[in-house]
């Protein structure tokens, strides 16, 4: 900063001569500069002029651009650089995580649209009346005229494990021709199941039809299965690479003619069926995104596989458990999926019936990849569901894991064993 000072006598100030005796010090410049020294330590504007009297003298204040002028050093540009290349790959990594919460949000919106969409099936094509229920050979599950069932709901040795039925007619249809026994049971991968395990069933074509001499129902086709357990309103779009261009709908069509709307059919569920008590049965409606239903049964082909599960929280609100299976394959279960407790391969001990056995929980976290035990691999998870109490000493069942298990809808109410339009 520079200070420039100018003096003049003032045009109507008569000017002051010091008088005899008078020291020069106190008179015309020497005051004003004094007056000066105590301006100078206030803060003014950059540019301010002042009028003294005696003689008259402004004082301008000027900032001179020139006076401490300095250019920017190779560090300073180097680390401006730094900062700025810090600040971009910042932002680049939050794309992929907002790609994958954008996905999730996609995925949890239409995954509550199933899960609706799958109750109002339950209820309105009788999916809760066991008179509609056939095995996989056609036979009936329940006798309506004679109201029995046609296999045990429990078994006669032990009481107290119940059976359950999976209601799937999308995987009994695209196995209808197999041979064997992998196709009755949930999971498939159960070659010689015990008797607690969970029977596959499908849906009689006609609710109205009735059997025919060899005994046998019609079940539904896989066409039929899939009208019905698929979602059909993720409706499948040309977008142009052009913005401009709207996206259009597509349809399948007879000519030029549109038959149907076109979708994507990532969206499935099944129903499961669970004796809780006397009358009383939980329904599950099971949803899934993008299930892999297995073009054979052979073994190679896990996506549905069962595991060990060894409960080392107490089973209070699921909790901690460990799983653990011979192939590490096996164990590959993401958060957010769902996986079902069923009974271990020799059942529980006569009188012990843990609650929340043949019921789906939710994995809340995994402890990451399934690491080697032994001649096994091992990997811990948290469940989120109900308490599993009454655990046997020995603090064991196993799980079913079926790939790609988003959303579990349930309700616990009684079946309808009699058709509404009956008399």
């Amino acid at each position: 900063m520079v200070l420039r000072f100018h003096t003049r006598p003032g045009r109507n100030t008569p000017t002051r001569r010091a008088s005899e005796g008078e020291p020069a010090s106190t008179t015309g410049a020497a005051s004003a500069v004094i007056r000066l020294t105590k301006m100078a330590r206030m803060r003014h504007s950059p540019r301010k002029t002042v009028n003294l009297p005696f003689p008259r003298l402004r004082v301008g204040l000027v900032w001179s651009p020139t006076a401490h002028r300095r250019a920017l050093s190779l560090i300073e540009v180097l680390v401006s650089i730094f900062v700025v290349s810090v600040g971009l790959l910042g932002i680049a990594a939050l794309l992929p995580i907002a790609h994958y919460d954008t996905r999730q949000g996609t995925i949890n919106d239409v995954t509550a649209l199933v899960g609706k969409h799958g109750w109002r099936n339950v209820r309105t094509r009788g999916i809760t009346q066991p008179r509609n229920w056939i095995y996989s050979t056609g036979s009936e599950v329940f006798n309506q005229t004679l109201g029995l069932w046609f296999a045990d709901v429990h078994d006669p040795l032990n009481p107290y494990t119940p059976k359950a039925f999976v209601i799937d007619p999308r995987f009994v249809a695209r196995h209808q021709g197999t041979q064997g026994t992998q196709k009755k049971y949930f999971p498939y991968t159960e070659v010689i199941p015990p008797y607690m395990a969970m029977e596959r069933i499908t849906l009689r074509a006609d609710p109205l039809q009735t059997p025919g001499n060899n005994g046998q129902l019609t079940p539904m086709s896989e066409q039929l299965a899939d009208q019905v357990f698929v979602w059909q309103n993720d409706l499948v779009f040309h977008v142009s690479s052009d913005a401009d261009v709207i996206a259009v709908q597509q349809f399948t069509k007879n000519g030029d003619n549109n038959v149907k709307r076109q979708f994507n059919a990532r969206y499935s569920w099944l129903a499961t069926v669970v004796p809780v008590t006397g009358d009383l049965y939980r329904i599950s409606v099971v949803v899934f995104h993008d299930r892999v239903l297995p073009q054979d049964l052979s073994m190679d082909n896990i996506s549905e596989r069962v595991v060990d599960v060894e409960f080392t929280g107490g089973g209070y609100a699921g909790g901690d458990v460990r799983l653990t299976s011979s192939e590490k394959a096996e164990l590959e279960v993401d958060n957010g999926e769902w996986l079902m407790l069923i009974p271990p391969a020799d059942g529980f001990a006569p009188g012990v019936a843990p609650t929340g056995i043949n019921r789906w929980y939710r994995v809340a976290k995994t402890s990451g990849d399934p690491e080697p035990e032994d001649d096994d691999f091992v990997r811990d998870v948290v469940l989120a569901g109900p308490d599993v109490v009454n655990l046997p000493p020995d603090n064991m069942a196993r799980a079913i894991i079926v790939d790609n298990t988003v959303a579990v809808y349930e309700k616990t109410m009684e079946l309808e064993f009699s058709s509404g339009w009956s008399f």
